[in-house]
């Protein structure tokens, strides 16, 4: 799996609480570029496709750094697959 422009932000929710959430681009071997979203609930909430577009475009999301964080995701789920333990999505 791969990853592409992925960055963080927030969403004010009505309690003044700042609800967290991820977006970017994931590519499973021998597939097209999906887009994701991880919202910050309990448990955390993934959404994929074109429900992942619609709520990344949303114009009240605060983007906390312009930077990509690929690099980071990827090496965190390089990390997951890698444990003998665990199994890779």
């Amino acid at each position: 799996m791969r990853f592409r422009k992925v960055r963080w932000g927030y969403v004010a929710t009505r309690e003044s609480a700042k609800r967290l959430l991820m977006c970017g681009d994931f590519m499973r071997l021998d597939s097209a570029w999906s887009r994701f979203a991880t919202v910050e609930t309990d448990p955390d909430e993934q959404l994929l496709g074109a429900q992942a577009v619609g709520i990344c475009g949303e114009a009240s999301i605060v983007w906390e750094d312009e930077e990509d964080l690929s690099g980071r995701r990827q090496k965190a789920f390089d990390a997951l697959r890698d444990q003998p333990h665990r199994r890779a999505l």
